[in-house]
């Protein structure tokens, strides 16, 4: 398999972006393709690499770097029903059953979407208010494609965050 010069840019560019804003896992992950990448180039395309001008900053919260996500997105997955303690922006608790199906990582939070049994509506978390999770033995009905379909159509709809 070979690559432009430009889709190397873009591999590398998406890798370096992962490494600096996934979580730990994902981090790791994104450093050992790249090396794995970097192996397989031609000489004449790793002699420009150093010298490409497509940065990445570090992440805007330092603490992200050690969040792991690795279970949630295994239960993403595996469709597992999520059961979540999560602190809300007015700092009070709440306890909730969610079909999770999406994680969006952004460069000032991390949110987790699904669909929430309490509000019987999509729900948005940011992953940093989370205080406990437990992955649950039972699974959800719809196809995590279906659920993202629904809730994007929503959001098409009704552009406020929920």
């Amino acid at each position: 398999m070979m690559f432009t010069q430009s889709e190397v840019y873009a591999l590398i560019l998406g890798s370096k972006w992962v490494s600096q804003y996934g979580d730990i896992s994902l981090s790791k992950s994104a450093n050992t393709a790249l090396d794995k990448i970097f192996t397989v180039l031609p000489q004449e395309i790793k002699n420009v690499i150093d010298t490409i001008s497509l940065r990445v900053g570090p992440p805007a919260i330092e603490s992200f770097t050690q969040e792991d996500l690795t279970d949630l997105r295994q239960a993403i997955l595996n469709k597992n029903k999520i059961e979540l303690v999560y602190l809300s922006a007015n700092n009070t608790q709440s306890q909730r059953i969610i079909w999770p199906f999406a994680i969006g990582y952004f460069t000032d939070k991390r949110i987790l979407v699904g669909w929430c049994e309490k509000q019987n509506d999509y729900r948005h978390f940011k992953t940093n208010r989370i205080i406990l999770m437990r992955i649950l033995n039972e699974h959800y009905n719809k196809s995590r494609t279906e659920l993202f379909d629904e809730w994007k159509k929503l959001q098409l709809l009704n552009p406020v965050s929920k």
